[in-house]
């Protein structure tokens, strides 16, 4: 595994409603396979936008409050990341 691919990349969710967040994993022979169910998930600002890796809905975002978050995708060490922004 290479890269991580978060997509989309940035997105707007008005509050109080939710989205959802993919990863591919691109491999070093130009492969690619999809990666939402292995990867963690995580929020740079939860009280923003939550993230979920619970088994069935890994991925899907919540919007919480107004405000812009990181969701980052990481597994094996590497990183992928997307913006949502809350409005």
């Amino acid at each position: 595994l290479q890269q991580i691919q978060v997509s989309p990349p940035n997105q707007s969710l008005a509050k109080g409603t939710g989205g959802q967040v993919q990863a591919t994993g691109i491999y070093s022979d130009g492969s690619s396979q999809p990666l939402t169910t292995q990867v963690t998930w995580n929020s740079s600002a939860p009280a923003q936008v939550a993230v979920s890796n619970a088994d069935g809905t890994q991925g899907q975002l919540s919007a919480l409050s107004e405000g812009t978050a990181t969701i980052t995708a990481s597994l094996g060490g590497i990183e992928g990341t997307a913006s949502v922004t809350t409005t």
